[in-house]
């Protein structure tokens, strides 16, 4: 009688163990049909934008030294993405940064040339013209070679940023 007993509950609690083994799956299955739905995941695939992604991928195996000319300052500064703990020293700058005095000129890839000279900024772009950007004070004024503003730079009275492939 007692080996029956043990049998049952032995058997009874391989039963349970199947059932939880089974449920685990399915409720996780369920809570990721949940989640797909409720954070849009189709909708998020479908605005997916691929020039993001190359960025992001981009950026996980390389670095960009930024150039930046502060107008507060009038001080020019070379650091490695943009860090402050990366800063370049005044004397080592990357052969493609040339200073003279207070101007900077900065020579691009294919062609494209950024000079800061005080408060302005030329970017010299062949095949459209030079772009300059000047700090008036209490706003930043753009003149471009042609009328319009073309889609690869984005201006308001604050901020331009021009983005070309050459950088």
């Amino acid at each position: 009688m007692a080996d029956i007993a043990l049998q049952s509950a032995v058997l009874g609690e391989f039963r349970r163990k199947r059932v939880i083994a089974l449920a685990m799956p399915a409720l996780v299955l369920a809570y990721l049909t949940y989640v797909f739905f409720a954070f849009d995941v189709a909708g998020l695939a479908q605005r997916a934008r691929l020039d993001n992604a190359a960025t992001l991928l981009s950026d996980a195996i390389s670095y960009k030294v930024h150039v930046t000319q502060d107008n507060r300052t009038d001080v020019t500064s070379i650091a490695i993405e943009g860090s402050r703990r990366m800063t370049l020293p005044t004397d080592e700058t990357p052969p493609w940064v040339h200073r003279e005095g207070a101007r900077t000129v900065i020579d691009l890839p294919q062609g494209h040339r950024v000079i800061y000279d005080g408060p302005v900024a030329l970017y010299e772009m062949p095949g459209y013209g030079e772009i300059r950007i000047t700090n008036t004070g209490s706003a930043i004024d753009l003149s471009l070679p042609q009328p319009g503003v073309p889609d690869f730079i984005n201006a308001s009275r604050t901020r331009v940023t021009v983005t070309t492939e050459a950088g």
